[in-house]
């Protein structure tokens, strides 16, 4: 089980960018320029997934139009197969609908990953593209 939390400060901000480092720069070869973006330190909402006070799992959402778009989805390697990733965006729709800020969700899936998505209610539109050597589709869902 881990504790799911806001990244509310730079400390925790760091421990979500490590992670998101070590899986898509590190493991899957994106480059540094293209994992961090101008979104990350201004309206980006982060949240970490803990155990034992370790980082294991991270997910963003950047409001645009009033579609919450999920995004940087990362868990560490040793925790894969746990749920993790399950739990941090479910967190994140759960922390936009009490909120009210957003009228539905978007993320641009790695085609790897459609799978845990799907079983979140995301269904697939447009045709798979390519963003930094990795095959993605759009995909959507309301509340």
């Amino acid at each position: 089980m881990i504790q799911i939390k806001q990244a509310v400060n730079q400390e925790d901000r760091n421990k979500c960018y490590a992670l998101r480092l070590a899986v898509f720069v590190e493991e899957q070869g994106v480059p540094l320029d293209m994992e961090l973006d101008e979104h990350d330190e201004t309206d980006a909402v982060h949240i970490m997934g803990c155990d034992e006070g370790e980082v294991v799992a991270t997910a963003r959402m950047v409001k645009q139009d009033g579609v919450g778009k999920i995004g940087r989805v990362a868990v560490a390697q040793s925790a894969r197969g746990k749920g993790y990733g399950k739990q941090v965006i479910e967190a994140l729709m759960n922390l936009a609908r009490d909120t009210g800020t957003v009228s539905s969700f978007a993320l641009d899936a790695q085609i790897q990953a459609t799978g845990l998505y799907e079983k979140l209610g995301f269904e697939k539109i447009g045709d798979v593209f390519d963003d930094a050597g990795i095959d993605h589709i759009k995909m959507v869902r309301g509340l």
